[in-house]
């Protein structure tokens, strides 16, 4: 229990504001064009990630890298 909460002060958490749920719906527009559907959580931690300019650590490569401006962190 320690060592997660020593993880968790150093980690910052982000909301899902009015914001980032609209440009979560402007990603889905987007990929709904290209008839590229991603998971609805997906398209919110895109939002998020957009709305902060955040990195984004995740092994789900696949579908996020469709995602114009997401930065992901690679191995």
């Amino acid at each position: 229990m320690k060592a997660v909460d020593e993880l968790a002060l150093r980690l910052e958490a982000f909301r899902f504001t009015d914001r980032s749920a609209k440009l979560s719906g402007k990603v889905m527009a987007e990929l709904e064009e290209k008839d590229q559907i991603v998971n609805f959580r997906d398209v919110m931690i895109a939002g998020i990630l957009l709305e902060n300019d955040a990195k984004f650590y995740t092994k789900n490569v696949k579908n996020f890298e469709r995602i114009k401006g997401v930065k992901l962190h690679r191995d």
